[in-house]
């Protein structure tokens, strides 16, 4: 309970929470589509062309998403308007 309130205080509005929860999610799909990468080649037993064929793509995606949540603190809102762009 003492964390929850420590939390509370520190970020003051609920909009940088929110913020900050944006970042830490996008920064966890990040380290996956990593982890996916070293999955395909060393349990897969992938080539290193499709490895990073089919990761880089997820990369490309999930690295410009923290960069968007630290530059934007409304949350995600622009993660999304680039997103569909990309798509």
């Amino acid at each position: 309970m003492a964390v929850t309130l420590g939390l509370v205080l520190a970020f003051r509005k609920s909009d940088n929470l929110a913020a900050a929860y944006g970042i830490a999610v996008s920064a966890t799909m990040l380290m996956t589509s990593a982890l996916l990468f070293i999955a395909m080649r060393e349990v897969w037993q992938w080539s290193l062309a499709a490895s990073a064929a089919v990761a880089g793509a997820f990369l490309i995606v999930d690295a410009r998403l923290p960069v968007e949540h630290a530059q934007n603190r409304r949350g995600g809102l622009r993660s999304v308007d680039g997103l569909a762009i990309l798509v």
